[in-house]
C-alpha cells in the first residue's frame, strides 16, 4: 500500500479515510502499479467573469479536449500545449450559451452540442470548424452519443428524452438525420422526478438515468421503456458512470456518498464516504481502476481506487468543479468548472491532472 500521503490528504476530515481493505484487492496483490498521484501538479487554465464550463469531452483519440461553456463558443483544447489558449473555437452560427457537448464514440474530428437557449443541437465537424455540419431544432440541456454512434438521446429541462437518427445513408451529408418518434417523459410536471444525467450500457441497449429521488432509472433502449428502478442515494442522484470494464456502475449523489454497483446483479457492492459535501461529477479512468469523484462546496476532485473504495489522492482546485472527465487510454484527468464561492472574482476554470 502507498504510504506517501499527500499535504491536502493529510488535513481531509478522518470520513474520507476507508478502512483497510482485503489484501487480496490491492494494486500490490493483483500486479498493477498504481500512478504516483502525489508527484503531479494541474496544470490550469482561468479566466474571469461571469461564466463557467459547463462540460468537458475527449475525443475517441485522446488528442483533443472539447469543452463548452457559457461564452457562446465549443472550445477545443491540444492538452500537449499550453492551456492558454483554445486550439480550435467552434460557433457557427450559435450566439447562445452551450450547456453540454459530447464528442463522437469513433470519430476523432466530429462532436456534438447543445444550446438550450437557441434552441439547436449542433453537430460539428473539427476540420471545417468555421460552420456547423448540421442543426437539429431542439431545446435541450444534454446529449449523448449511443455506443455506435447511430443515435443521440437528447433530454431537456423537463426531463424529456428524444432520440436523433443520425446515420448517414449514402453519402457524407447528414440527410437522414432526424428526430425518432419515440420519446419518454420524466419531468415533474409528468408527476417524476427531474433526471440530472444519462449514460448507456456498453452495448447500447439500455441508459442509466441519475434522477432528483436518489434513484437509478434503467431505461430500455431505443424503446425507452423503463425497466428498473434502482434505489441508490438517500437524496438526489446527481451522476453516473459506467466502468469500462463492464464490472461497476458508479453514483455520486447529495449525500457525500460514492456508490458502486455490481453490474451483474445491480447490487451495492462498496460505499465511499468523502465528505459532507455533494457528489456533481463522476468519471472511471480507461483501465476502470480509479475513479475521479468531485465535490461542490470543498472545490476538490478525489482521485478513488475502484476495487479498494481507498482515496488515493485529493486534488484541490480553483473552484467547484462542474465536469470530469479521463483519457482514453492515459491516466490523464481533466476537469473543468467556475469559482462560484470565491470571494472575489466569479470566473471559469480548466485543469489537466496526471501523465
Amino acid at each position: 500500500m502507498p504510504t506517501n500521503i499527500s499535504k491536502e490528504e493529510e488535513q481531509a476530515p478522518p470520513s474520507v479515510r476507508a478502512a483497510t481493505p482485503p489484501p487480496y484487492l490491492s494494486t500490490s496483490t493483483r500486479k498493477i502499479v498504481s500512478p504516483q498521484f502525489t508527484t503531479f501538479q494541474p496544470r490550469n487554465f482561468y479566466r474571469s467573469g461571469n461564466d463557467c464550463i459547463n462540460k468537458i469531452a475527449w475525443s475517441c483519440d485522446g488528442k483533443r479536449l472539447a469543452s463548452c461553456s457559457n461564452s457562446k463558443e465549443v472550445k477545443l483544447w491540444d492538452i500537449e500545449r499550453s492551456l492558454d489558449n483554445a486550439d480550435l473555437s467552434l460557433s457557427g452560427t450559435n450566439k447562445d450559451p452551450v450547456n453540454h457537448v459530447a464528442c463522437h464514440p469513433m470519430h476523432p474530428q466530429l462532436l456534438c452540442s447543445a444550446s438550450r437557449k437557441a434552441g439547436q443541437i449542433y453537430f460539428w465537424d473539427a476540420r471545417r470548424f468555421k460552420k456547423e455540419l448540421y442543426t437539429i431544432p431542439l431545446a435541450v440541456d444534454s446529449v449523448t452519443y449511443a455506443p455506435d454512434a447511430q443515435t443521440v438521446l437528447a433530454m431537456d429541462r423537463m426531463d424529456n428524452m428524444r432520440i436523433i437518427d443520425c446515420r448517414m445513408v449514402g453519402s457524407n451529408e447528414p440527410n437522414e438525420w432526424s428526430l425518432r418518434e419515440e420519446s419518454l417523459r420524466l419531468g415533474s410536471d409528468a408527476g417524476g422526478d427531474s433526471v440530472y444525467q444519462a449514460i448507456f450500457n456498453h452495448v447500447g441497449d439500455m441508459a442509466f438515468l441519475a434522477k432528483e429521488d436518489g434513484q437509478i432509472t434503467m431505461v430500455e433502449y431505443p424503446s425507452l421503456k423503463i425497466w428498473h428502478n434502482l434505489p441508490a442515494h438517500v437524496t438526489a442522484c446527481y451522476t453516473l458512470a459506467l466502468d469500462p470494464r463492464g464490472s461497476y456502475l458508479a453514483s455520486g449523489g447529495a449525500d457525500g456518498f460514492v456508490n458502486l454497483f455490481d453490474t451483474t446483479e445491480f447490487i451495492a457492492s462498496k460505499t465511499v464516504p468523502t465528505i459532507d459535501s455533494g457528489i456533481r461529477t463522476i468519471a472511471f479512468s480507461h483501465d476502470g481502476e480509479y475513479l475521479a469523484a468531485g465535490c461542490a462546496e470543498q472545490s476538490s476532485v478525489f482521485i478513488i481506487c475502484t476495487e479498494t473504495g481507498e482515496l488515493m489522492h485529493r486534488i484541490p482546485c480553483l473552484g467547484t468543479p462542474s465536469t470530469v472527465a479521463w483519457h482514453p487510454t492515459r491516466h490523464l484527468l481533466a476537469s473543468g468548472g467556475d469559482n462560484e464561492y470565491s470571494p472575489t472574482s466569479r470566473g471559469r476554470w480548466l485543469s489537466i491532472f496526471g501523465s
